[in-house]
């Protein structure tokens, strides 16, 4: 554990990232304090690709994961990925490797594969611990760590337990080259004491007042909002105290 101060005064940290989205790695960089260089990114969707540009200064940016070269790309002391999860979703067809829109997760292990960056983080949806009886979790596993390149580590952590406002359960895939020193000490972080509440996150500005339904027009969403209420009065609580998000 090192101190805010010890934390600025290190050199800059190497940093790329695939299938960025918006880029919580480089958020939680930023917030941490760490002095970083953000080397390359891609990112598909457009308006993630203007947030992107607008919040970060982005040495190189690929549009498409699929179109880019690994070998024409650094070396970098962090990188992660957040690949496509509709192959892997328990929601989903649940193809795996066989679904097309898992191509990214191999551009992702051609670059690790290529470039062997100092250490990656890697996240998806828990069903990819499962699908196809824990079949394709191996295969990945079994590329990362080929020819002990790494010590790989993965587990299942959930937002909520780390002070976030969200049940987001994920996995999480970390790996540290083997030459790093203690790279086999690796630990996931435990959960911490305090849990997020909602009220710090919603903008209350134009709160309307209390007790106001959805409209008469909007049958549906009032019937869902009038059976929450009844709902929760029954289980003891108070919606007139206390913030409930009705789905």
């Amino acid at each position: 554990h090192l101190s805010a101060t010890a934390i600025s005064s290190l050199p800059p940290l190497t940093y790329g990232t695939d299938c960025a989205g918006i880029d919580v790695g480089a958020y939680a960089l930023r917030r941490m304090g760490f002095p970083f260089e953000h080397t390359f990114t891609s990112e598909t969707n457009t308006a993630e690709q203007k947030a992107l540009e607008a919040n970060f200064d982005i040495r190189r940016f690929d549009p498409d994961v699929l179109t880019r070269d690994s070998s024409s790309l650094p070396s970098v002391d962090l990188y992660t990925a957040g690949f496509p999860c509709q192959p892997f979703s328990i929601a989903g067809q649940k193809r795996g490797l066989e679904d097309i829109r898992s191509k990214p997760l191999l551009a992702v292990l051609d670059y690790i594969r290529t470039k062997l960056p100092k250490a990656f983080m890697l996240e998806n949806v828990p069903g990819l611990m499962t699908i196809l009886q824990g079949t394709v979790l191996s295969s990945i596993l079994d590329d990362l760590k080929k020819d002990d390149r790494y010590h790989v580590f993965h587990t299942k952590l959930n937002a909520k337990d780390y002070g976030c406002h969200q049940n987001r359960p994920r996995l999480f895939i970390v790996g540290i080259r083997s030459d790093i020193e203690n790279s086999d000490t690796f630990e996931f972080p435990s959960p911490v004491a305090r849990r997020g509440n909602i009220d710090e996150i919603l903008d209350f500005t134009n709160r309307p007042p209390l007790g106001t339904l959805p409209p008469e027009s909007q049958a549906s969403a009032r019937s869902h909002v009038e059976k929450a209420i009844n709902t929760i009065r029954q289980y003891g609580g108070d919606p007139d105290t206390t913030t409930y998000v009705v789905d």
